[in-house]
């Protein structure tokens, strides 16, 4: 294993760029639909990446119940809180920041 990982290391190995910009170019289009449907869902535009607008919108706009403030006054939006919510907003987030992570990996 060790000198196939070497030669790999030496030799480089070989990928399609074009498919890779492909991936890509599908990938900002299930991001771009995933956004509207989360703005649709929240009845007004903002930045679903951002994880203050994401919590105010949440808890203060929809009234999802279980919203808690971090010890910067925003509302705690990471994986573990978004799994424990029961509305369609909450998986079509998740959904949303594992397609960035794809994209921009």
């Amino acid at each position: 294993v060790e000198q196939i990982l070497t030669d790999m290391e030496s030799a480089g190995i070989q990928l399609d760029t074009e498919f890779l910009d492909q991936l890509g170019v599908e990938f900002s289009g299930y991001i771009k639909s995933l956004e509207e449907q989360v703005i649709d869902m929240a009845g007004q535009e903002f930045n679903v990446s951002s994880p203050k607008q994401l919590g105010e919108i949440l808890f203060d706009k929809i009234g999802i119940a279980g919203g808690k403030k971090t010890a910067s006054g925003q509302y705690g939006t990471g994986e573990a809180v978004l799994e424990k919510i029961d509305h369609p907003i909450a998986a079509a987030v998740l959904e949303h920041r594992s397609l960035c992570k794809l994209k921009n990996t």
